[in-house]
């Protein structure tokens, strides 16, 4: 967790909270770019080994942002580690674990709906 953090990472680092700040602001902004990106990629290479690969440079980057020695570095490896972890808000899981259970899942889904629809 890393916004009640954001007092200490500040002191350690020494700088201001608000400048800190900046990391979460530079992760929002990559999670909402990523996508952009990353989603056509999705299609191209498939989603499954596109998820595998980005939630691995996303738990790798895990390492730098916490031995950090400056707030400029902080703020870069958040900022490219919300762009990887984007990943998780175009593919959805059940697409990487179960794809052969999709369309079954998405078709009793619908099936519900119009069974609830015509009571």
């Amino acid at each position: 967790m890393f916004t009640p953090g954001i007092e200490e990472i500040a002191a350690d680092l020494g700088t201001s909270s608000e400048v800190v700040v900046g990391a979460t602001t530079g992760f929002v902004v990559f999670l909402g770019l990523g996508p952009l990106i990353l989603a056509p990629l999705s299609e191209t290479f498939g989603r499954r080994k596109l998820y595998l690969i980005c939630f691995s440079i996303f738990a790798l980057l895990q390492i730098p942002t916490a031995l950090s020695p400056n707030v400029e570095s902080l703020i870069a490896v958040r900022a490219i580690s919300g762009f990887f972890g984007s990943t998780l808000r175009f593919i959805h899981l059940r697409h990487v674990c179960m794809p052969d259970q999709t369309l079954t899942m998405q078709s009793r889904r619908w099936y519900r709906k119009r069974r609830r629809d015509h009571q």
